[in-house]
């Protein structure tokens, strides 16, 4: 829904979140791949949660970026 339909997306999160970005502000966001890319694949868990450990915002390091995920997307390419 959100690489399809955009518009509609924004209109949802802006009915679940309060913001101060109005509906087209947020449409623009969630469309330019170059701010944010969604994907089901897990993507840079490990380079976050590496970091948040180093800073003490996570207490245990992860092992595999798995560690952090429930099953159903462990066969998926993450990192």
């Amino acid at each position: 829904m959100i690489r399809t339909d955009p518009g509609a997306t924004a209109e949802l999160f802006l009915r679940q979140e309060p913001s101060k970005f109005d509906q087209e502000a947020i449409r623009s966001l969630i469309s330019d791949e170059n701010m944010l890319y969604f994907t089901p694949v897990p993507t840079g868990v490990m380079a976050y949660a590496d970091h948040m450990t180093r800073t003490g915002q996570m207490r245990n390091e992860l092992a595999s970026w798995k560690d952090g995920f429930s099953a159903n997307v462990h066969d998926m390419p993450g990192n």
